[in-house]
């Protein structure tokens, strides 16, 4: 289309930046840029992340490393660590230059607006004709996406035959008896938003093996995060999960986008306000968690949350994501009610108990066939020792009660 630009910010300083604190550390740049060069883009977005925390205030490095990641064809990275930190007003213009070129190359026509939106905001006269040239590339990809034939609503593997169940309480309200009057009365306004499954992929986004755990999680993860959003006080969520072919659970190969998210929940019965989707990304010894939060009547890309850290540790990595998430949506306090809801202590524990009650749910509501269980009985004693070993957790009982209340059903026949 001929509007891609050089990104800014290679090997001199950033005119555009307005706050200058700091020197630039070259050094821990330049080895930034070895990984990156080298593929290991995981090593490099570790020390982009210290050298934020170190200068948050320096557009220079902003700059500096949007530019970095952007010449090495890391656009989701870039978008994924500068949208939470990046302030027009603190930052200068030039990283956000760098964001709008990241979402023209990735076709997102909405996200460049926002992002033209906020630097013209600066009212920087010296950068109207570049704007005005980024504005016009934004109104091409929307006039080609109004042309083309719109892309499947769910990412799918070939020859699939999907279809997404919405599931609108946690899962053990639906098993155990009474279980909806355990959750808190809400009155007012509430904003409805909508859980998607995550992504897992490798690195570079190679396809994971089908049996790999994080798969599971990427499956889990949006339960936990609906079942929080249950117990906050503005919110009504749904988590969302994908049926294959009638009878196995679908982790989707790439996150759910934009248009995808536009697709199913701007209107007809499964309307929403807002949506989350996201990404694992798990290397050999590492593991990244994204997240994306959705305005889906305003049509854009609100949030972009990240963490990165060695796999021994994915618990700190899903709960820093959780809790960045509860504090973004304003969920962080929970209702008072029958439950004192809390953040499970250990999210891949919570994960694996979570996917236990999710094959037990679809089982008894004859989404999926009986010998999708497969050993029943393991799963509910898996269950039973989830809660034995959560005794400050009152929803860890919860699941097993419900396990075995499914399974003594099956068993009467």
């Amino acid at each position: 289309m001929g509007f891609f630009d050089k990104f800014l910010g290679k090997g001199q300083p950033d005119k555009d930046a307005l706050n200058h604190s700091g020197e630039l550390p070259r050094a821990e740049l330049a080895a930034a840029a070895e990984h990156l060069a080298a593929g290991r883009k995981t090593e490099a977005i570790a020390i982009h992340e210290s050298l934020i925390a170190a200068q948050p205030e320096s557009g220079e490095l902003l700059t500096a490393i949007s530019a970095d990641l952007g010449r090495n064809g890391c656009l989701e990275e870039m978008l994924a660590l500068l949208t939470h930190v990046y302030d027009a007003g603190i930052h200068g213009a030039g990283a956000g230059l760098n964001l709008i070129q990241a979402c023209l190359h990735r076709a997102d026509a909405e996200g460049a607006q926002m992002w033209i939106d906020v630097i013209a905001a600066l009212n920087r006269p010296e950068l109207a004709n570049r704007l005005a040239g980024f504005a016009h590339a934004a109104a091409e990809l929307r006039n080609a996406a109004s042309v083309e034939t719109p892309p499947p609503a769910v990412p799918r593997p070939d020859d699939a035959s999907v279809n997404l169940a919405s599931i609108s309480r946690p899962l053990w309200s639906y098993a155990v008896p009474e279980g909806e009057s355990l959750l808190p009365a809400k009155q007012g306004r509430l904003r409805s938003i909508a859980v998607m499954t995550f992504a897992a992929a490798g690195p570079d986004r190679a396809a994971l093996d089908p049996d790999h755990r994080a798969n599971l999680w990427a499956r889990a993860f949006p339960f936990a995060i609906a079942e929080a959003l249950a117990f906050a006080p503005t919110w009504q969520s749904k988590a969302m999960i994908g049926i294959l072919d009638g009878n196995k659970l679908f982790t989707p190969p790439r996150s759910f986008g934009l248009e995808q998210v536009r697709g199913l929940f701007r209107s007809g019965k499964d309307a929403s306000d807002f949506a989350i989707a996201g990404t694992l990304i798990v290397a050999t010894d590492r593991i990244e968690v994204l997240a994306e939060v959705f305005d889906v009547q305003r049509d854009r890309s609100m949030k972009v949350l990240a963490e990165s850290c060695a796999l021994e540790s994915v618990d700190t990595a899903f709960a820093s994501v959780f809790e960045k998430l509860r504090q973004y949506l304003e969920a962080a306090t929970s209702l008072a009610g029958p439950l004192t809801y809390s953040a499970p202590a250990a999210m891949t524990e919570r994960f694996v108990a979570l996917d236990h009650a999710l094959a037990f749910f679809l089982v008894d509501k004859a989404v999926v066939p009986a010998d999708f269980l497969g050993d029943a009985e393991s799963r509910a004693a898996a269950l039973d020792a989830h809660a034995a070993a959560s005794p400050d957790d009152p929803i860890a009982p919860l699941f097993a009660q419900g396990a075995r209340a499914i399974l003594a059903k099956l068993r009467a026949g």
